[in-house]
C-alpha cells in the first residue's frame, strides 16, 4: 500500500513539474507576444504621423507649385517645401526599416513557439 501511495505521489510530482514547465513556457511566449504588440504599436503610431506629414506636405507642395504657376512666388518656398519633404521621405524609410524589423522579430517568434 505504502509503494502505491509514494508510486502516485511521484506520479503526481511529475506530473506538477510538468505543467509547471509547460506554463513557464507559455508565460514566456505571452511575455514575447506582449513585446511584439508593443512594437506593432509603436511603428503603427509612427506610421500614422508620417502619414499626415506626407500629407501635409502634399498640400504644401500643391500650394507653392501653383503659386508658381501663376507667379505669385518664386523657388525659395518651393525649396523649403522640397527640404520638408526630403525629411519626410527620410523619416519613412526609417520607418520602413522598423516594419522591416518588427516582421523579423515576429517571425522568429514563430519559429521559436513552432507556429
Amino acid at each position: 500500500m505504502n509503494t502505491e501511495v509514494s508510486d502516485a505521489l511521484t506520479a503526481a510530482t511529475e506530473g506538477i513539474k510538468t505543467r509547471n514547465a509547460e506554463l513557464k513556457r507559455l508565460n514566456q511566449q505571452d511575455a514575447e507576444l506582449k513585446s511584439l504588440i508593443e512594437k506593432n504599436i509603436n511603428v503603427n503610431t509612427q506610421l500614422f504621423g508620417i502619414l499626415i506629414e506626407v500629407n501635409k506636405v502634399t498640400k504644401a507642395l500643391t500650394i507653392e507649385m501653383q503659386r508658381l504657376n501663376d507667379g505669385k512666388t518664386g523657388l525659395q518656398p518651393l525649396r523649403k517645401v522640397i527640404g520638408k519633404m526630403t525629411t519626410t521621405v527620410q523619416f519613412t524609410l526609417n520607418a520602413r526599416q522598423d516594419v522591416q524589423n518588427a516582421h523579423y522579430e515576429y517571425q522568429q517568434a514563430q519559429i521559436k513557439n513552432g507556429q
